[in-house]
């Protein structure tokens, strides 16, 4: 498929997703329910085997090593900022604190990521590209999103260790995966798992228009909230600035790494609205907007392309 067609094919996906999940609250008064329900096949059926496949057949290089310490500073820098926002400014509290807390930084450097880095980079740097998804993205979902999620959940006096190893399930076929001979992940099983993700994406896309449309009283897209904004500024303009500040003055990265800073809130931090009852409003709606200005920005560069 050409480069252009990838990114039509992509933005094809997240429409045609999004608008079914939006209908479906205008028609169905369960689909909130089925909604949930989809999330929750994802977080405890398909993210541990797909994490533990990628994991175990990942091989670390010396090479990228300084654009994995730069964005895990950048993500580092991008969720200092929405804490002092969230404290500050927002005067944001609970579940609805964690949420814009974990919209600011989490980024969406699968589905989004790996097609945009080939869009514009060509697929010479697809691996390293994965490498960032693998080794930068999915450590902080499972280890720091999980983690600010079960301090904030709005639970039943469920302690706050026990709420984040109880309920991340991933996070064991994350270090299951990195201790596994590579005999265990055979090329069936990782190509298996890795096109699971990419079939289920459209059911990602139909949760977020439920819950985007159910929040904001039937409408779409959602109101642009204060704490919406302030999620998808920091999200869109601190990794990648941090990222490429530290390439400029310190040691020079992989391009890759520059694209996959900069994309939007990831949609895989729908997963903390069923794991801890985050805000679902904040977190919906920092994805559809993020997702938008990303997404209008590729197609341009698809097109001058």
């Amino acid at each position: 498929m050409p480069y252009p067609a990838a990114v039509l094919a992509v933005a094809a996906v997240i429409l045609a997703g999004t608008a079914a999940g939006v209908l479906a609250v205008r028609r169905r008064p369960d689909a909130t329910v089925l909604a949930d329900r989809m999330l929750w096949i994802s977080l405890w059926v398909i993210l541990p085997p797909v994490t533990f496949f990628n994991f175990a057949r990942f091989e670390p290089s010396s090479e990228v090593g300084a654009g994995v310490v730069f964005a895990y500073i950048g993500l580092g820098v991008a969720l200092a900022v929405a804490w002092l926002l969230a404290r500050g400014p927002l005067r944001l509290e609970g579940h609805t604190r964690g949420a814009f807390m974990c919209a600011a930084f989490h980024a969406n450097t699968g589905f989004l990521g790996l097609p945009f880095t080939t869009v514009l980079l060509g697929s010479d740097a697809l691996p390293e590209a994965i490498t960032y998804d693998q080794l930068v993205s999915t450590p902080w979902l499972l280890v720091v999103a999980f983690a600010i999620g079960a301090h904030h959940t709005e639970g039943e006096g469920e302690s706050r260790l026990r709420a984040f190893l109880t309920r991340n399930p991933a996070l064991l076929a994350m270090v299951l995966g990195l201790l596994a001979p590579d005999a265990l992940a055979p090329d069936l099983a990782v190509d298996a798992a890795n096109v699971l993700v990419v079939a289920l994406a459209p059911l990602g896309f139909f949760a977020l228009g439920v819950y985007a449309a159910a929040g904001d009283g039937l409408r779409f897209p959602p109101a642009l909230s204060a704490p919406v904004v302030a999620a998808v500024l920091v999200k869109l303009t601190v990794p990648v600035a941090v990222v490429a500040g530290c390439a400029a003055l310190i040691h020079d990265v992989p391009d890759a790494f520059l694209v996959q800073a900069a994309m939007p809130t990831g949609l895989n931090a729908l997963l903390l609205v069923t794991a801890y009852s985050l805000d679902r409003a904040i977190i919906s709606g920092a994805i559809v907007y993020s997702t938008l200005a990303v997404m209008s920005w590729g197609l341009a560069a698809a097109a001058v392309g």
